[in-house]
């Protein structure tokens, strides 16, 4: 004969049940002896309706987690876009510099012949300078020389002596003194 829910013969399912009865009781009486509380026991027989509860309250232990780790997430991935964006600027910025300063070296470039000719003639000036103030310096020693010539002849007795002629001479010429 068949049990109604399954296609197993009537007895196999009876020793089935019994033997799993068997070893329920024997698992039950070692738990028992083992811990000597009844509460894991009962525990670890509990209703499925309450392990259901304890597997949905998991659920939503692992929902919340896994909620807050995507809002975690967001956050990074919003953080990341500030920096991919402040690079972007900073690239920006180090490109137009780098622009600038080829313009910079471009311009020197042009300006350092410029330069050379300038320093060129500034040095050519230089040296026309040193020969006018030596010329200059020869000539002040001249005058000085000549002024001494002359105030030695002003002071010589014959420049003296010749003043009355040299006066009359101007007179007879027009010149007034």
């Amino acid at each position: 004969m068949l049990h109604p829910s399954e296609n197993k013969p009537m007895e196999f399912r009876f020793m089935t049940d019994a033997r799993l009865l068997s070893q329920h009781r024997s698992h039950l009486a070692r738990l028992e002896a083992s811990s000597g509380n009844t509460d894991t026991v009962t525990q670890e027989w509990a209703s499925p309706e309450v392990r259901l509860a304890e597997a949905a309250d998991k659920l939503v232990l692992r929902d919340t987690r896994i909620a807050d780790l995507v809002t975690a997430l967001e956050r990074e991935s919003k953080a990341c876009q500030e920096l991919l964006q402040e690079r972007e600027t900073h690239d920006e910025e180090v490109a137009q510099l780098t622009r600038r300063a080829h313009r910079a070296e471009t311009e020197l470039e042009t300006i350092r012949p410029e330069r050379d000719q300038l320093a060129s003639e500034r040095d050519a000036l230089r040296d026309e300078v040193a020969a006018l103030a030596g010329e200059r310096d020869a000539l002040r020693d001249e005058v000085a020389a000549l002024a001494g010539e002359r105030d030695a002849l002003h002071a010589s007795y014959s420049w003296r002596v010749t003043a009355p002629v040299r006066y009359v001479s101007l007179r007879l010429r027009g010149h007034r003194h």
